[in-house]
């Protein structure tokens, strides 16, 4: 997976990471290295970067899915800055992206 992934560049965030207004993106990789622990990112900004990537600016986590869902914000309000990446990945390496910030009743 780490050969897929390519990180842009570190991110200089303002205060957009403490908006509690924030639209919060999952994106969940498929995992066909089982040495790889890290397959779930947590981004703030989602970009269409033509039809074969997509641009993430987030963090990666190692928490259980559930657990994301419950307490992403307060995992992105606890995290450092240096954390923040912005990452270039096909979006065949991707099983799916969800958006957090919208609850289905």
């Amino acid at each position: 997976m780490a050969d897929a992934v390519v990180v842009v560049n570190p991110v200089k965030l303002t205060n957009e990471k403490n908006n509690k207004n924030q639209i919060v993106y999952l994106a969940v990789f498929d995992k066909q290295d089982p040495k790889a622990k890290d397959s779930n990112f947590l981004a703030l900004k989602l970009e269409n970067d033509g039809p074969s990537y997509v641009r993430l600016t987030g963090i990666w986590t190692n928490l259980k899915l559930d657990k994301i869902m419950d307490t992403y914000q307060e995992t992105l309000a606890n995290s450092e800055k240096e954390e923040f990446q912005e990452i270039l990945v096909p979006w065949t390496k991707i099983s799916y992206i969800r958006n957090l910030f919208f609850k289905q009743k």
